[in-house]
């Protein structure tokens, strides 16, 4: 990134921006730019040097740098971990714990994305009410408010009950 032809209140502009997180005025004032001739005339002349070859340029550079360094790191996370599974596997073969290695080969097939995360979901009223519902609505019955309370069947006197 140094060879591009930038002054040094330009350097100092562009890393206040990408390294401190300033705006671009403030980036502007921090880097030693005047400020007297008032703050419209240092915010046009902040969006300007936005778009300065050289600073864009710079600023281009300095993207493709923090991307290739985020490749980097994470590849090694990637390496590191999968070597330590790797390391976790023989060392529990040599043991003899072979469900330590079946852990270990585990990893290694989560770090390859080889498996798949499965979770069970359950319907609020089980299958039972879902199958009635569905049979009801193709006769043409109304089917009930899954939300709706059910009261308790209570036996009449009148009703023949088996004992």
């Amino acid at each position: 990134m140094s060879s591009y032809r930038l002054t040094g209140k330009q350097l100092a502009f562009c890393k206040a921006i990408k390294l401190d997180g300033l705006n671009q005025i403030d980036s502007y004032e921090q880097a030693g730019y005047s400020m007297r001739q008032g703050r419209a005339t240092a915010i046009a002349n902040a969006s300007r040097l936005m778009r300065n070859n050289n600073v864009v340029a710079w600023f281009d550079a300095f993207d493709a740098d923090m991307l290739a360094k985020e490749v980097d790191q994470a590849i090694y996370d990637k390496k590191a971990a999968m070597a330590e599974a790797n390391e976790n596997m023989r060392m529990a073969r040599e043991l003899g714990q072979m469900g330590a290695a079946n852990t270990a080969s585990g990893q290694k097939q989560a770090l390859e994305g080889l498996t798949v995360e499965r979770r069970e979901t359950k319907l609020v009223g089980g299958w039972d009410s879902v199958l009635d519902s569905v049979s009801q609505s193709a006769r043409g019955l109304p089917t009930p408010d899954a939300n709706a309370p059910v009261a308790p069947h209570q036996a009449d006197d009148s009703e023949d009950t088996l004992h």
